[in-house]
């Protein structure tokens, strides 16, 4: 039962993020929705962990864009670009 509990919420984590993703971008169904979730606050804090979390970003793959190549891209846009790598690597390697 645990599995297929598991499997499920697998399976409609996707939807309900982009639901969610959705609904905060609506000023009325944000505000009806926080009304409702506060009388559940179980339930508000797994949607707010869900929403937020970085796991999923991980999964799907999801990579940076990389900057313009052949001098289209502006040097602060450039040097912000490098510095952001610079950045990630550097959290990677403490992480590692």
């Amino acid at each position: 039962m645990r599995k297929l509990r598991a499997h499920l919420t697998r399976m409609a984590a996707p939807a309900v993020r982009r639901l969610m993703s959705a609904a905060l971008r609506q000023p009325r169904v944000k505000r009806a929705a926080r009304i409702v979730l506060s009388r559940i606050p179980g339930l508000q804090s797994r949607l707010r962990s869900l929403l937020y979390s970085n796991a999923w970003a991980m999964q799907s793959g999801a990579t940076p864009p990389e900057p313009m190549i052949g001098g289209e891209a502006p040097a602060r846009t450039a040097r912000i670009f490098r510095e952001l790598k610079q950045a990630q690597q550097a959290r990677k390697d403490r992480c590692e």
